[in-house]
């Protein structure tokens, strides 16, 4: 039984050099303002999860520009500091 039992686990594992096609949501504003989205649409749990996952990318990165302006108001710290103590850069 043990033969067995090892060929079934050698057939459950993934070969590193096999690709996987992981799914696509592609959302796309034409220029008549209509969206298009093409994809998994059919996969209603998949597709608003990618759409939850972009939406909280974008979140990221607009709180990390936001994080830089505010960190670097010109490019120095001495700037900083003038401006906190005198209001001035």
């Amino acid at each position: 039984m043990e033969p067995e039992e090892s060929k079934a686990n050698e057939s459950n594992e993934v070969n590193p050099e096999q690709k996987i096609e992981l799914p696509r949501l592609i959302i796309q504003m034409n220029e008549n303002g209509s969206i298009t989205v093409s994809g998994p649409i059919n996969d209603k749990i998949l597709s608003f999860g990618m759409l939850e996952g972009a939406k909280d990318a974008i979140r990221d990165h607009i709180h990390k520009s936001q994080q830089a302006l505010l960190v670097q108001p010109n490019g120095n710290k001495h700037g900083l500091l003038n401006y906190l103590r005198n209001g001035k850069r």
